[in-house]
């Protein structure tokens, strides 16, 4: 920890400004750590760098000095000072770092008082020194009152509180920084993985998007960053409904949402869940995070969901329906329009019953033709509600399954080549046909007839599952009605037959009285 806080100072700044305070008032600084490590110093003495720190034994005389003499605590004062063991007076004040003490600022290297000649001249002799240069260094060092050097200690005191606050300020931003740098890794990973689509926008602009975005478009980052949002809209009008629904709320709650299309690069149309936020409320030029979620499953889930409560209904409403019909007839001309309006008028329907044993077919109901059903008739040479024809078996072999086919629109084919090319075109053209769909409706798995739905370019997808529920719908009740009038020919048979016996039995009882 020590080491770590030690780090924190900018030990080459301190030492210019040491020694600006060593040129103006002559006193010696340095500062040490614990273990008596130099780590700056500014204006020592001669008579410590050339003699006591280069002789080793008066250099651990300095050691010592520098750490147990100024280690040493005292509560009731912000520096200590003491007598080094080579004779000179030090100061000594801590640097002290959120409460831990890691080094000391030093000065000193002077006398309170004239020194002892004879203490120094037996310390060259004892160690060596050369007698006449050590006592001139000596001569050098400063005496000084007690007095003067509070006053410098009152700078230095306030020296080393700039250091320490320098320091915390460092350690601060440096912790400060690896918190916000773990931040914006977990950012960056939630960014990465996250399973929704993030990014920003300025002014509407992309400036970053995730990988989900370019999964979800089928753009590249790099084909989406620094373009209009424009660019993932199906049209301009879905653009500025989604900017102004978003901003509004946002001006109204801070974040908005909204749900809205996207178009990916090869054209598909995804649905999507939009959230966003500007990054500061009062400022929306620093941007706005969004997240882009593809509902488009969940969309068609629901959708699924509702065509399913549709068709029920529908299919709950046309059995109650066909329960009151009592002829076939009835069921013709009801089926026809009810499939009419299932294509909400933008189709022609017609009906068609076979006969199996003739190998012909009849027109029952058709519903659609509309004001052209005089122009239809007149190009055909017959009415249309009166047509008739061979069972083409190309035709009957493609509808036998009992399921919704799409068959080409080949009107010659219908009516056995009796029909030219020329005149199914015009029809085709007339009607603006676009496909057409064929499906039969049985009885005993005997086919009974067949209903042809002509789409047009205004037509809505076909909902095939419905019209196929529906259609075996009518089928039951057709061979329910078929049933009821097979009953009543029997009964009718039998009240005949009865009263045919009853006439014979009659006529012979007269004949025997004669």
């Amino acid at each position: 920890m020590e080491n770590r806080l030690l780090g924190l100072i900018d030990f080459k700044k301190v030492e210019i400004l040491l020694e600006g305070f060593n040129k103006i008032t002559g006193f010696v600084t340095a500062i040490i750590d614990l273990e008596g490590n130099i780590l700056c110093k500014s204006g020592w003495r001669q008579i410590c760098t050339e003699f006591h720190r280069i002789h080793p034994e008066t250099a651990q005389k300095c050691k010592i000095s520098d750490t147990d003499l100024a280690n040493k605590k005292q509560e009731r004062f912000k520096y200590n000072s003491y007598k080094c063991l080579n004779g000179l007076t030090d100061v000594v004040v801590p640097i002290i770092i959120k409460g831990e003490h890691i080094a000391n600022l030093f000065s000193g290297q002077f006398f309170f008082e004239k020194p002892n000649r004879e203490f120094f001249k037996k310390q060259a002799e004892k160690y060596g020194f050369d007698e006449k240069k050590y006592l001139e260094a000596l001569d050098k060092v400063l005496v000084i009152s007690e007095e003067k050097v509070k006053v410098a200690l009152d700078f230095l005191l306030s020296m080393t509180q700039l250091i320490s606050e320098m320091a915390l300020q460092k350690l601060e931003q440096i912790n400060l920084n690896k918190a916000l740098k773990e931040s914006e890794e977990k950012m960056r990973s939630i960014y990465r993985v996250a399973p929704a689509g993030i990014g920003v926008v300025i002014n509407r602009v992309l400036k970053e998007v995730n990988p989900r975005i370019c999964e979800m478009t089928g753009y590249t980052r790099e084909e989406l960053i620094d373009e209009n949002s424009l660019m993932l809209y199906p049209s301009q009008e879905e653009y500025e409904f989604v900017g102004k629904e978003k901003y509004d709320q946002i001006k109204a709650k801070e974040t908005g949402k909204v749900e809205t299309r996207w178009q990916k690069k090869d054209g598909a149309i995804i649905n999507i869940l939009l959230a966003s936020a500007p990054i500061n409320i009062n400022d929306y030029s620093k941007g706005v995070t969004f997240t882009a979620l593809d509902i488009t499953e969940r969309k068609q889930v629901e959708e699924a969901l509702r065509q399913s409560e549709k068709h029920n209904a529908f299919l709950a409403q046309s059995a109650f329906e066909l329960v009151e019909l009592t002829s076939i007839q009835e069921i013709y001309k009801y089926t026809v329009q009810k499939l009419y309006e299932l294509m909400e008028g933008n189709s022609i329907v017609a009906l068609v019953e076979f006969n199996l044993s003739e190998n012909r077919w009849k027109m029952q109901q058709v519903k659609g033709v509309g004001k052209k059903a005089v122009e239809l008739s007149r190009l055909l040479g017959f009415d249309i509600s009166q047509m008739e024809g061979d069972i083409s078996t190309k035709y009957y072999e493609q509808i036998s399954s009992g399921k919704l086919v799409e068959l080409d629109f080949d009107l010659p084919g219908l009516f056995n080549n009796k029909l030219t090319a020329a005149t199914g075109s015009t029809v085709k053209k007339m009607f603006s046909v676009e496909k057409m769909y064929c499906i039969t409706f049985q009885y005993d798995e005997q086919i009974l007839g067949n209903i042809t739905i002509i789409t047009n370019k205004k037509t809505k997808p076909v909902k095939t599952n419905l019209i196929e529920a529906f259609i075996q719908q009518v089928s039951n009740f057709v061979k329910k009605q078929k049933a009821e009038e097979a009953l009543r020919q029997s009964e009718e048979m039998i009240l005949s037959s009865q009263a045919v016996a009853h006439i014979c039995s009659y006529s012979t009882t007269l004949d025997m009285m004669r």
